[in-house]
């Protein structure tokens, strides 16, 4: 599974390669059309490097085009990559323009933000597939079968290639039944037998999302399982961690 700092690495990671595709693809798109480097510079000086690669960075940050837990194989991400270059190219236009009064040819500016759409798209598809492979997906065990264990089970099912829900546990023993009709998972047993199922289904993670606060019992029970090496989170946090913000309406008073 991406932990906090994997998946720094592996933003970063796809942040290194679009340093390199931009600027590849500007010389690409100026040999296609003159058959040669030479007067390259004149067209896109040194100086405008770091502005340029700045602003693709940070359409495409706007266009959540840094993710790495999501597939980029589908219509919505390649729409983001388009028109997330389509801007970042309007902008290095007019920065152009406004920089050294000299705008970029329309045929260069078409040929090189055709292909960083090319490469973007090729690059965040292969950085997918690799870290799928580099990953094993994590076993959850979810405390809570309210709205926020719901909520919490519904995103994490979204990325199945890091995460594996397995079950919940409840407080409750009569909505403690493996034949709950209200929830696509089995609720596996009540909160105080979290240590024991936690062993019993070799989960990996298990996520409190309980409103209410946690009995003294189940405290120490939680302590016991992560003395056993099975982390133990919070709702709030493996949100952030999955939506990259706070979710408001986990957070109690």
């Amino acid at each position: 599974m991406i932990g906090r700092k994997g998946a720094y690495k592996r933003t970063l990671l796809l942040l290194i390669g679009d340093v390199f595709i931009i600027p590849l693809s500007y010389m690409a798109g100026y040999y296609i059309r003159f058959g040669r480097f030479a007067g390259f510079e004149e067209i896109i000086p040194i100086t405008l490097l770091a502005p340029i690669l700045l602003s693709y960075i940070l359409v495409f940050y706007f266009f959540d085009l840094y993710e790495p837990r999501k597939s980029y194989m589908n219509i919505s991400s390649i729409a983001n990559i388009f028109m997330g270059t389509l801007i970042a190219a309007v902008i290095i236009s007019f920065l152009k323009y406004g920089l050294f009064l000299f705008p970029i040819g329309r045929g260069i500016l078409v040929l090189a933000n055709s292909s960083v759409i090319i490469l973007i798209f090729a690059w965040r598809n292969i950085c997918h597939q690799m870290f799928k492979r580099l990953i094993t997906p994590k076993r959850l065990l979810i405390v809570g079968t309210g709205k926020t264990g719901i909520e919490i089970a519904e995103i994490v099912s979204a990325s199945p290639d890091y995460f594996h829900v397995v079950g919940f546990l409840d407080e409750d023993k009569e909505k403690s039944s493996p034949t709950s009709p209200t929830l696509r998972w089995k609720v596996l047993g009540i909160s105080d037998d979290v240590t024991m199922i936690a062993e019993e289904h070799n989960i990996d993670q298990i996520v409190i999302a309980t409103p209410e606060k946690q009995t003294p019992q189940l405290t120490k029970k939680l302590l016991d399982t992560r003395l056993k090496g099975i982390e133990v989170i919070d709702s709030t946090e493996i949100y952030l961690l999955l939506k990259g913000k706070i979710p408001i309406n986990f957070i109690q008073e």
